[in-house]
């Protein structure tokens, strides 16, 4: 196990955990944004498993044939065929075994930038970038599983054909295919009322500043509310106070830290926001039921 989990931005993914190979005319256009290849193509060249890394980029893969295992936070999900996985920048994620012989798909990847300022501020993108640190895995039905293929072998044709010249294009077929993941009954919500805003933005920033702000208080001051006002939104719009989805948050790093690194507990402590390691092992217990050691000798032992 590596001592930490590393960022890593396109570039440097490739480098460390891709072999040479004819997946290399990637690195002939500017790919740090946005690219697109059949999971077939991927798999034989990529190291599986690699060390747990967090990405710089959103991941999507869709399979339409096969299996494969990916660990996203410190869960693991088998996804088989017509189901996909969205691992949101930031996430601490690895592929841990796949059928080489069998699987194909599509491996997604983007960045922020690719999609503009216009698309990322849209209700369905934010809805499912936050829902998806919670429950990444989404099962398509027949119908819908060839529209997302069909989608997807347009993406690879117009990336393959042009790269990136012809922006527009591939930004409207994706805008659609994520549209067409994201509506489904659970996250298809319109505009919402003011309270879901709140609440949307809130995990937003908070999937992003978990491990350096732990306070209500930051976060209500980041959306220009009172800690209060936001304590009442919080809890009324989710069933969980904002200091119940700050600790779940940041235990759950924890524990990926824990599972996944060799890491001590002292330094464990440090990469989750917490100076004083005594009182983040008290936090984690109150939040699990066990200290951080007992819950890596329970992994060990698993």
């Amino acid at each position: 196990m590596e001592n930490g989990i590393i960022t890593h931005n396109n570039n440097s993914f490739h480098h460390n955990y891709v072999r040479r190979s004819s997946v290399d005319p990637l690195l002939e256009r500017d790919f740090s944004n946005f690219f697109i290849v059949r999971y077939e193509d991927l798999l034989p060249v990529l190291q599986i498993p690699f060390p747990p890394v967090r990405a710089t980029n959103h991941n999507i893969i869709f399979l339409t044939k096969g299996e494969i295992v990916v660990s996203s936070g410190s869960h693991t999900y088998k996804i088989k065929t017509n189901q996909c996985i969205y691992v949101p920048e930031g996430q601490v994620f690895s592929v841990e075994k796949a059928d080489l012989q069998h699987t194909q798909g599509y491996l997604c990847n983007f960045h922020n930038d690719f999609l503009g300022n216009e698309f990322t501020n849209i209700n369905t993108f934010r809805i499912y970038n936050s829902r998806a640190w919670d429950n990444p895995k989404i099962q398509l039905d027949e119908g819908t599983g060839l529209f997302v293929k069909m989608l997807l072998e347009r993406l690879l044709w117009h990336y393959n054909d042009s790269g990136m010249m012809q922006l527009a294009i591939l930004q409207a077929i994706f805008a659609v295919l994520l549209v067409e993941i994201v509506c489904i009954p659970e996250v298809s919500t319109g505009h919402g009322t003011y309270p879901q805003l709140i609440s949307k933005r809130f995990k937003d920033l908070l999937y992003k500043n978990a491990r350096t702000n732990h306070s209500v208080a930051d976060y209500a001051n980041f959306l220009n509310v009172t800690p209060n006002h936001l304590n009442k939104t919080i809890t009324m719009v989710t069933g969980k106070s904002p200091v119940k989805w700050i600790n779940d948050i940041v235990m759950m790093e924890a524990k990926v830290l824990l599972q996944r690194t060799t890491l001590s507990i002292n330094e464990v402590a440090s990469q989750v926001g917490y100076s004083d390691a005594s009182y983040f092992s008290r936090m984690f217990k109150k939040c699990t039921s066990v200290s951080p050691m007992a819950f890596r000798k329970m992994i060990e032992k698993s």
